[in-house]
């Protein structure tokens, strides 16, 4: 049977990142020891998006959770701790959400230290697996790590949070931003339009309007689709290939730019 584009791409992808025992990863060691204290986890942020092909650097390991107590607690058992006083959390605005820890062996927090930060399941409105699918070995090849997310459990994630993080956190809001465009720059499959399929009901208007080319990490764009969501969720919206029109300039960037490129003086070159 031939795979469509999107299986197909998928199981490739898997296949590339293949490694016999993914658990023995060093640097996902924390997954192996929740998994063991029985809390299921997904790996996310800058770790998630490598797997899928992003070329990304990856610093704090983020990991989100059910309970994030109960996942911070199995860690303390294991050694780990929180960081020194001077440690920085990355997004101030959303500290009192993460729970960050350090190895058992590190005194410091520094760019070389592994910093695990925990966040909620309920936060980021995504389902963990049950524990029991979370095997210790891996065996098949073309299947996915099993403390990664699929992808369009990622994609409706990041989306569902870009639109409702609130403007007292725009500085994480605007990360978030930098992760959806990161995916639909990288990940060749988020450029078909039947890739929609995949995702929630109410996120589906929103892939179709990037795939259309919509400037779709602007501030109008982001006010748009919690309109349309919302009307999907009501059952009030009929789907179409772009939910704006193409002249309208705050949806459209490209004839701005070039509009505004063309007015530049000529470069003298001597």
């Amino acid at each position: 049977m031939k795979l469509q584009p999107i299986e197909g791409w998928l199981l490739e992808r898997y296949a590339k990142q293949t490694c016999d025992d993914p658990w023995s990863i060093k640097r996902y060691s924390a997954c192996r020891l929740l998994k063991e204290s029985g809390v299921p986890c997904y790996l996310w942020a800058e770790d998630a998006l490598a797997y899928y092909g992003v070329p990304t650097a990856v610093f704090d390991v983020h990991i989100v959770v059910g309970d994030v107590k109960k996942a911070a607690d199995a860690l303390v058992e294991r050694g780990w701790h929180p960081p020194p006083p001077d440690f920085e959390a990355p997004y101030i605005d959303v500290e009192e959400a993460t729970c960050y820890l350090v190895e058992p062996q590190c005194k410091s927090a520094g760019p070389s230290d592994s910093v695990i930060a925990l966040t909620a399941a309920s936060d980021w409105d995504i389902k963990l697996p049950d524990i029991a699918t979370q095997t210790s070995r891996h065996h098949q090849r073309t299947a996915r790590w099993p403390f990664i997310p699929a992808l369009h459990q990622l994609l409706d994630s990041l989306i569902r949070r870009w639109l409702d993080t609130p403007d007292a956190h725009c500085f994480f809001r605007s990360h978030i931003r930098c992760f959806l465009g990161y995916l639909y720059e990288y990940v060749p499959i988020l450029k078909l339009r039947e890739f929609a399929g995949y995702l929630k009901v109410e996120h589906r208007q929103y892939h179709l309007d990037v795939v259309a080319g919509v400037s779709y990490t602007r501030e109008p764009f982001r006010i748009h689709s919690q309109k349309v969501r919302d009307s999907i969720l009501r059952g009030e919206y009929e789907f179409r290939e772009c939910s704006v029109s193409r002249d309208d300039d705050q949806f459209f960037t490209a004839g701005v730019e070039a509009h505004l490129l063309a007015m530049l003086p000529p470069a003298n070159h001597k």
